[in-house]
């Protein structure tokens, strides 16, 4: 049995609309599950990189945005494959 991770919800909840198929992909795919588990990650290093009073905090949440952007398009990319 597979136990469903948070990166699985985070995913769900920005693309609510693909609920069933973010669901269904995790089941099926370990490339997905590990996106899935690399998407959280990056989201969580955005937060952090936002919070951070870092003198280069500004420009790590921006690099974490590109990458989360970039992971969300092979999100939808992947869910428009198994279509």
């Amino acid at each position: 049995m597979t136990v469903i991770q948070p990166g699985v919800f985070a995913l769900i909840e920005r693309f609510p609309e693909y609920e069933s198929a973010i669901k269904a992909q995790y089941l099926q795919s370990e490339s997905f599950q590990t996106l899935c588990s690399d998407y959280k990650k990056c989201a969580a290093a955005v937060e952090y990189w936002k919070r951070s009073p870092d003198g280069e905090a500004a420009q790590r949440s921006k690099e974490y945005q590109d990458l989360l952007a970039e992971l969300e398009e092979e999100v939808l990319q992947t869910l428009g494959e198994s279509d």
